[in-house]
Parts: structure tokens; C-alpha cells; sequence
């Protein structure tokens, strides 16, 4: 059996001869005379010395800075380069053979998708090797020659690449290993054969330099220096690749084959863009003529990789197509399971045997396919697997896996607040899926119903978010396809109606939306009578329009009548009571009944904490709540700390632009303004306005009510000229909105009227205190705090 000297010799399949010494490139490393793997394909000769450096580093040196460990650690000599179609695994496994050559005795690449390309490959090994036994016919001899070599020799590497089958070359591996094994692979099930190293598609940055120079769209140095100026936002090339980049999912594949077509044709990069948008699959399918490394196409690729998965499978092939017409990323779990039942009979059985859906995950999972985040329970695909699958799909076939999902995606999405104890981060989970759902023109007779609930569901999570224009288109749609298609008492429209109201009503629109409550009302009771939940809930909702509006005496029985029947139907624990409770105490706070309105607040709180934790936003609802009881009462270090505790839990649950938050911001900034910490007091103030301004506009009555907070922290600070202006501004919205007999117009009035006395202006200011004085008296009685401060500023200034 032939030896020779190796220690410079590495051998290559589809090569006839072994690299001299004298083939060097960067780093004095050998390199290969194959034609089927160039010194440097077309992928890796594209990217920069940096960028193969970093994915390199990423990838094949950790842990180890090279395969080469302990002898008796033959586990971990034993890695497998694993990832979807296109990803590089094969160059990468070039460059690291290339990169650490001289490391090793001798490198030997075989091509493993079958049995006959291993032993195909093995018989040329035995050829360069000029092993004995290379003449004979029996091919079984010669391959065991080869093991034997491996056998007797250290200090190898061996590259299997695309392996389909590890029990497969099992079978062709020596009795000893004395080298390193490394094995490019679209599967993930390595048991205890080798150690997996997962490569994910390029970066922005790093997508971005390969795809503007591979394109010849820059040179080298010039485009190393592109990425690193802070012009990266607005070079025309560089914003143009990074949105290839993104669209294409950073797949090497896709990106070179993106650079291959602008080189070629001499497109440019917004011509391709455009073009990729329009003809999708048309440009995946486009491999270009110069691509000999990898011939084949990413259409071809990705679709070689799904076909992998036996039809035999149809679980998993179903659970394949959900994926493909929902947003690739962060893909519930829940939908396949909760959401089973509405997405055929192949997947219905997932919502009750787990193991069947894991066993569905792990076919597609092997296949690098689907990837699954088991803590967080979600799966994402890579985006052009997506598109791939999407093209696949008959116009027919699509619209019954488009009736499917919407119908899963609508039972899931929670209705309201109360319908799921973490209604905020299941919307959210399901928001980017829902609204992909919603995209959808074509709407069938069998899914119109659910997408109505869905434009509904959407939109009521999106009002609770603050985003209103978002909520109103949503809402306007839901009601033009409700009176489209349904009976005019069809309980949908009531659905849509009583959200549109809210929204009203938050937008300080209240005739219209008293019009729209009592049209859902109508609705509501004729179908389920007086005493049902759902008929609770627009008690409320009408109750809340006029206390903003200030009919206290109309939303009393309102709230109360709402607060009998979800008692009834649901005891005196549920979160609904705590909403019931909690309006009819803001009716008892405005009226001055504090210890009423205290007592009402806690039992809400009470239940809350039971029901969702101290950390949920229904919870700073409660603080909320109470703090602005506590500061009307001027218990002002109970304010803070309430105020405070609302503010932390909705700014780690709801973001920094929640109008709730706004409110809170608003609230504890008269705080301090009442403590003489003036510097603090306008900033939260001013916090507070960007907020609602940017959630309401500038014409607003909340608006309004921060105008006024910084009026009164101004002429504290007997900054009158600011003040005035400030008041007569907050004035002028209340009286347009609330008219010139609400409360809140009052609170104007009379702090008004304190700064023409501060000014030497007596007779405004007797006028101005007597018209807040009428107000309070007509609409918080003779004995309220408020009313008694009107009545005796007045009696002052006459005096």
C-alpha cells in the first residue's frame, strides 16, 4: 500500500492531481487545483478577507480555533456545518480547508448526497493516494484500502459535504479515527456522531459588502470604507443593498445570484429591486450563466430542500404551507395547536397530541427548514423558503389555506381585554400573522364572517395601543364589509359599531359616538335581553361617554346597571367587576365622594392582583387610578408613589408612547409642581404633551388638561404673560369640546380667574370666578370641595 510523503499533499475529489507548495494565496496556505472547487468559488472570491474572516470565526472556529483536539476526544473532532440550502456551507468549508492546511497531513473532500458519490469519491481518494489496491474491479477492496489508510495515519481532515444520510457514511468510516471529521449538511440530527455548528445567512453589513462587490458595484477598498462612514443611511448603492439584503434574507445563494444577474446585464441595484418585487419567482429561478460552483438556482435549491419531505408526511407538509402564507418570523406555536381545529383534517389532530406536532416539527426541522425557539414557542422560516412555498401553491389551493388561517388566526386573537389573562402579549404574538391575514383581497362567503371579527379584534388592540389612525382604518373597514354583507342586527356589527364608539369617544367625537352606542345597544338587546354581558359592556362604554361629557347623573345607573350583571354572571371576583367598579368610583371621585370612590378603587385593585399580578398593565390602571384620587385629595407622597408604580409597569409593558402613560406623566407632574420643584414639574409636563399630542393631534381636551397643568406650574413661578396664554388656549378647546358648562371648564375658569387676581384685574376675575362657581354648583352641588373653593375665591375678589 502506497504512502509517500503527505505533509504537503491534499487530496480533492474531481481533482487528478495534488497541489505543489508553491499554490499559495493569502497566508501561504496550499490551495487545490480542482475545477469543481476552485481556490476560490464564486461566493467566497466575492466576499472580503474581513467578512470570510468574521464567518469564519463565527462559525467553524468555536469552540476549537481548528478541528484538530485530544485524540481521545472523538466526539468533538467530529463537527457537522449545518443550515438551509444556499446558506454556504460548502464554501465556508472550503475556506476553512484552505485556511488551515498546513495544519493537517492531508485533506480529503468527498461528495456525500448518495452511496455512489461516497464511493465515487473514495475511489479517487485511493487514486491520489496511489494506494495498491486502486487497480482492482472489486470497488468494496479499494474503499477498504482507504479505511485502512485512515486507519494507520493522524492528523487528517475529512469533508463529507451534503450529507443527506449520517448512518449512510457511518458505514464508510474507519474502525480508528485518527483525524478530524467536518460535514456540510441541511440536516440537524447529529446524536452523539458529531458536533453541530449552525451557519445563518449574512448580516446586514455583511450582505451588503458582498452583494456590492461581488456585483462590481464597488472595489475593494472602497466598499470596506462604504459600511464604516456615517453617510451608511443615505449612499443611494448602500441602502439600496441593504434592502436586497433584507428582502433576500441574507442568503448567500439568493445574494450572489442577485450580483450575478446586475453584473451580466448591468441593471442597476433599483432596477433589480424593482424587478425582484414584481417577478419573484421568476428572478429566484434565474442562476446566471457564470456560475459553474453552484449551478443550480435558488428556486431550485429550496425547492430540492422541500422536497425531502415525503408527501407521505402531509402533517408536516401542511404545517409547511401555514408557515409559507403567515409572517416568517415568531410564528405561534398556539396557532397549531389552539388554532388546530380550523386549519383541515391533517392538522386538526395537532390540538390534542403534542407528540404528533412535535413529530411534524422534526421532519421540517431536520431539513433546516423551520427553526423553533422551544422557550419563547415559536417557529420561523427564512423568508425565501416562504416565497418559494408561496409560488408553489395553486390560486385555488391558496384561498383554502387563506380561509384556513384566518378562520385559526380569529379564534385566537383575543376579543377584549377581559377575554385573556395576557391579552397584551398574546396580541402581540399574533399581530404580525393577523395582519398578514388582513392584507388578503379576496374574501369567500366561508371566511368573511371571520375576518370581520378579525378587522374587529385587531382593531380594539390597537386603540388599547394607542394607535389610533391604525384602529379607525381597521374599524371603518370591519363596518363597510359588516353592512355590506350582513343582516343589519347581525351581532358582528354591534361588535364593530360598539369599537368605533370607544374610539369616538377617546377622539372627543361624542355625539357620534352616543349614535354608534346606541346602535350597538339596539342590537345587543334585541338579541340577548337586558341582563347579558356583552349588553353590560356597552353600559359601560355609554356610561364613560358621559361622564366624559359630564351627565354624572345619566352614567351612574348606567355603571351601576353594568355592575349588577357582570356580578350576577360572573361573581364578584372577575376582572370585569374591576372595570365596573373602577368607572363608577371616577364618577364618585369627580363628585367629591372620596371615601366612596377609595373604597371602589381598592376592591378593583384587589381583584386585578388576584387575576393578572402586580406586574400586568391592569394593574397600573389601579395605581393610576389611585393616584389621581390621592392627589386631588393633596396626599401628595400617596400620588407619587402611585403614579410612579403605574408609570414603571406601563412603560415596561406598553412602550414610552402609551396615551395611559401620557396620563400618568401628567398626573405626577403636578406633584412636584405643587412641591416648588418647578424644573421637574415642566419637564414631565412636556413629556406628557408630546406624548398625546403625537397620539391626538394638537385640537384635543386632553391636550387641553396639560395646557392647563403648565398654566398653573407658570403662574407659580409668576410667569404670567406664558400662563395667560396658556389658559386662554386650554380654554378656548374645552369650551369647543365639552362646551362651557362641563367641569373641566370650571377648573380652567377658576385658576384663570386666580391669575387675573395675581395680575390687578378684578373685574375679569370676578367674572371668570363667578362662571366657574355656576358650573360647579350646578354640577357638583353646593357641598362640593370644589364648588366651596369657587364660591369663597368669588366672595374675595367682591369684597
Amino acid at each position: 500500500m502506497g504512502t509517500g510523503n503527505l505533509s504537503a499533499c491534499h487530496a480533492w475529489t474531481g481533482s487528478g492531481t495534488c497541489p505543489s507548495p508553491g499554490d499559495e494565496r493569502a497566508g501561504n496556505t496550499p490551495v487545490p487545483g480542482s475545477q469543481s472547487h476552485r481556490p476560490l468559488s464564486v461566493l467566497v472570491r466575492s466576499l472580503s478577507a474581513q467578512s470570510v474572516l468574521r464567518r469564519a470565526r463565527r462559525v467553524l472556529e468555536y469552540p476549537p480555533s481548528t478541528l484538530h483536539v485530544d485524540q481521545g476526544d472523538t466526539l468533538i473532532r467530529s463537527y457537522a456545518l449545518y443550515g438551509l440550502g444556499g446558506v454556504g456551507k460548502t464554501q465556508l468549508a472550503l475556506e476553512y480547508a484552505y485556511r488551515h492546511a498546513l495544519e493537517y497531513s492531508a485533506i480529503f473532500w468527498i461528495g456525500a448526497e448518495s452511496f455512489e458519490h461516497i464511493v465515487t469519491s473514495l475511489l479517487h481518494i485511493a487514486e491520489v493516494l496511489q494506494l495498491l489496491e486502486r487497480e482492482e474491479k472489486d470497488q468494496q477492496r479499494v474503499v477498504a484500502a482507504v479505511q485502512q489508510w485512515l486507519s494507520i495515519h493522524s492528523q487528517w481532515l475529512l469533508i463529507w459535504d451534503n450529507v443527506e444520510d449520517l448512518d449512510l457514511i457511518e458505514q464508510f468510516l474507519p474502525p480508528a479515527r485518527r483525524g478530524a471529521i467536518l460535514i456540510t449538511t441541511r440536516c440537524l440530527a447529529f446524536g452523539t456522531f458529531a458536533q453541530g455548528l449552525k451557519l445563518e445567512s449574512m448580516e446586514s453589513e455583511e450582505g451588503i459588502l458582498f452583494l456590492l462587490r461581488r456585483a462590481k458595484v464597488v472595489m475593494l477598498k472602497a466598499g470596506d470604507g462604504l459600511l464604516h462612514q456615517d453617510s451608511i443611511q443615505t449612499h443611494p448603492a448602500v441602502v439600496t443593498a441593504a434592502t436586497l439584503v433584507k428582502v433576500l434574507g441574507g442568503l448567500p445563494l439568493a445574494l450572489d445570484q442577485a450580483a450575478a444577474y446586475l453584473e451580466e446585464t448591468g441593471c442597476s441595484l433599483n432596477d433589480y429591486l424593482s424587478l425582484y418585487e414584481r417577478q419573484q419567482a421568476r428572478m429566484l429561478d434565474r442562476r446566471g450563466i457564470a456560475s459553474r460552483d453552484h449551478p443550480q438556482s435558488v428556486m431550485a435549491t429550496l425547492r430540492l430542500s422541500l422536497g425531502r419531505i415525503g408527501y407521505e408526511q402531509q402533517v408536516s407538509v401542511d404545517l409547511l404551507r401555514v408557515c409559507a402564507l403567515l409572517h416568517a418570523d415568531a410564528i405561534p406555536e398556539e396557532v397549531f395547536v389552539e388554532g388546530a381545529v380550523h386549519l383541515g383534517p391533517a392538522l386538526a389532530p395537532l390540538a390534542s397530541d403534542p407528540v404528533l406536532f412535535n413529530a411534524a416539527i422534526a421532519v421540517l426541522h431536520r431539513f433546516s427548514l423551520v427553526s423553533r425557539q422551544a422557550e419563547d414557542h415559536v417557529l420561523s422560516l427564512h423568508r425565501l423558503v416562504q416565497t418559494v412555498l408561496q409560488t408553489s401553491l395553486a390560486e385555488a389551493e391558496r384561498q383554502t389555506w387563506q380561509e384556513r388561517i384566518i378562520a385559526a388566526i380569529s379564534h385566537l386573537f383575543p376579543a377584549n381585554e377581559e377575554a385573556h389573562p395576557d391579552y397584551f402579549q398574546r396580541c402581540e404574538r399574533l399581530l404580525p400573522h393577523a395582519q398578514i391575514c388582513l392584507s388578503w383581497e379576496k374574501s369567500t362567503d366561508r371566511s368573511v364572517f371571520h375576518r370581520i371579527a378579525l378587522l374587529t379584534h385587531v382593531a380594539a388592540y390597537l386603540l388599547r395601543r394607542s394607535r389610533l389612525s391604525e384602529a379607525e382604518s381597521l374599524y371603518q373597514q370591519a363596518r363597510i364589509e359588516a353592512e355590506h354583507v350582513l343582516e343589519p342586527d347581525h351581532l358582528l356589527l354591534a361588535d364593530t359599531f360598539e369599537g368605533l364608539a370607544e374610539l369616538r369617544t377617546l377622539l372627543a367625537r361624542y355625539e357620534e359616538a352616543e349614535c354608534l352606542y346606541q346602535r350597538a345597544l339596539h342590537i345587543r338587546e334585541r338579541a340577548f335581553g337586558g341582563g347579558h354581558l356583552q349588553v353590560a359592556a356597552l353600559y359601560n362604554g355609554l356610561g364613560m361617554l358621559y361622564w366624559r361629557q359630564g351627565k354624572y347623573s345619566e352614567a351612574v345607573p348606567l355603571h351601576q346597571r353594568a355592575l349588577d350583571i357582570c356580578r350576577r354572571a360572573l361573581g364578584a371576583d372577575h376582572p370585569q367587576i374591576a372595570n365596573a367598579l373602577s368607572q363608577l368610583a371616577m364618577i364618585w371621585r369627580v363628585q367629591g365622594e372620596y371615601e366612596q370612590a377609595e373604597s371602589l378603587y381598592l376592591q378593583a385593585l384587589q381583584i386585578r392582583e388576584h387575576a393578572f399580578g402586580l406586574a400586568d398593565p391592569h394593574m397600573g390602571l389601579s395605581f393610576y387610578h389611585l393616584a389621581a384620587l390621592y392627589l386631588e385629595q393633596a396626599r401628595y407622597e400617596a400620588a407619587k408613589r402611585f403614579f410612579v408604580r403605574a408609570i414603571h409597569i406601563w412603560e415596561e409593558s406598553l412602550g414610552p408612547e402609551d396615551l395611559d402613560l401620557a396620563f400618568a406623566f401628567t398626573g405626577l407632574a403636578k406633584v412636584p409642581g405643587e412641591q416648588g420643584c418647578y424644573e421637574d414639574a415642566e419637564t414631565l409636563f412636556r413629556r406628557a404633551l408630546r406624548t398625546r399630542e403625537s397620539v391626538l393631534g394638537t385640537d384635543h381636551p386632553q391636550i387641553a388638561a396639560v395646557l392647563h397643568g403648565l398654566a398653573n406650574l407658570f403662574q407659580k413661578q409668576q410667569k404670567y404673560v406664558q400662563a395667560e396664554q396658556l389658559y386662554q388656549q386650554a380654554l378656548n378647546t374645552q369650551e369647543k369640546y365639552l362646551g362651557q358648562q362641563h367641569t373641566d371648564t370650571a377648573e380652567i375658569l377658576h385658576d384663570f380667574a386666580l391669575l387675573r387676581q395675581r395680575q390687578s384685574n378684578p373685574g375679569e376675575a370676578i367674572s371668570l370666578a363667578e362662571q366657574a362657581y355656576t358650573i360647579r354648583l350646578q354640577s357638583l352641588g353646593d357641598a362640593h370641595p370644589k364648588t366651596v373653593a369657587s364660591r369663597m375665591l368669588t366672595a374675595q375678589l367682591i369684597q
